[in-house]
């Protein structure tokens, strides 16, 4: 692994003592990139205006060329945060390449932001400001605004819940996929406890399998909803989960990641609904997956169950399910991701 550090590091004078009850109050931001030198400078940019002082940058570069290298090393002198750079030679992946980034956090604190996303002015101190009446916090998320390509909002935002403050059903809420991917802020020791699976593990979904799997570990409001704008989610048209290929191939496998993993994490019966709102998520993508993996009779299971339904048996795609469970080698044809 090739590594270049932009700036030495100096640890944070609250970072002396790990012993201390409260927060060190340092957040780290960290970002994954992979060759989006623009956007990773729009992500950047995003952090330069925060109001949050105690701040740091943690980025992990899977790029082929060192363009994104010099875009950190431009806005490494922008604010006096500590910021750490690593060139991964060979790429890391997705998948480990965050879980890298976890490892180099500094702070108590980490903020994940994907390299084509931004936060909003102030996202930072809004999403730290819970901690102050709530110090046994996990994590805390707010609204997330959807932008297309070219940064515009498009009016839509993701799923959240509906009021502020603490959320007494952790597991619901990412039942209900109402974590964000990134733009949180989470407990840097929950969050390497967590982990994230490899890519052999869970493919693409990884940041579905981080929010499922930490939120079912959690205990009754240590998860807080900050009911405000503060971060924007880009529909990035290079994005390697939303490519043919990753559509195709990786996505049914990630799928069947995800469901399988459901039964160890010991979802109660109060949660049902809640959980089979997760599996109609992920349905098309299990049926498509079981079927060409050799495990037509599950497969069938679910294209029977009521979570399929009759409407989509009926539509064109539900037409070609139940051809691809009957004939697997049809997926050939490629009609349908």
């Amino acid at each position: 692994m090739s590594v270049c550090y932009l700036r030495r590091f100096e640890r944070h004078p609250a970072l002396a003592s790990r012993n201390q009850a409260a927060l060190n109050g340092l957040i780290s931001i960290c970002i994954p990139t992979y060759n989006r030198p623009e956007l990773l400078r729009e992500a950047l940019e995003s952090c330069a205006v925060q109001n949050y002082e105690q701040l740091e940058l943690v980025v992990g570069d899977d790029s082929d060329d060192g363009a994104s290298a010099r875009v950190v090393e431009a806005f490494a002198g922008r604010r006096s945060w500590h910021v750490s750079y690593v060139r991964n030679v060979p790429a890391l992946g997705q998948n480990a390449n965050v879980a890298s980034l976890f490892a180099r956090a500094n702070g108590d604190r980490i903020l994940l932001l994907h390299d084509d996303d931004r936060l909003l002015p102030g996202g930072v101190a809004a999403l730290a400001a819970p901690w102050v009446a709530h110090p046994d916090l996990a994590i805390a998320f707010g609204r997330v605004q959807k932008i297309s390509h070219d940064g515009i909002p498009t009016g839509r935002e993701g799923k959240a819940p509906g009021t502020a403050g603490p959320i007494e059903s952790p597991m619901k809420a990412a039942l209900l996929l109402q974590i964000p991917s990134d733009g949180y802020l989470v407990s840097t020791a929950r969050a390497r406890e967590t982990g994230y699976r490899s890519d052999a593990e869970v493919g693409v979904y990884c940041d579905k399998d981080f929010s499922l799997r930490l939120g079912a570990a959690l205990a009754a409001n240590q998860m807080y909803f900050v009911d405000a704008p503060v971060s924007q989610y880009r529909i990035t048209d290079g994005a390697i989960s939303q490519s043919a290929a990753s559509r195709k191939f990786d996505h049914a496998r990630s799928a069947i990641a995800v469901y399988e993993m459901l039964d160890a994490l010991g979802v109660p019966a109060s949660l049902a609904a809640e959980k089979e709102f997760l599996v109609d998520h992920l349905i098309d993508k299990l049926v498509k997956g079981y079927a060409t993996g050799g495990r037509r009779a599950k497969a069938l299971s679910l294209y029977r169950s009521r979570t399929y339904g009759w409407k989509r048996r009926l539509s064109p795609r539900g037409i070609y399910h139940s051809a691809l469970i009957l004939e697997p080698r049809i997926d050939r044809l490629r009609l349908y991701s």
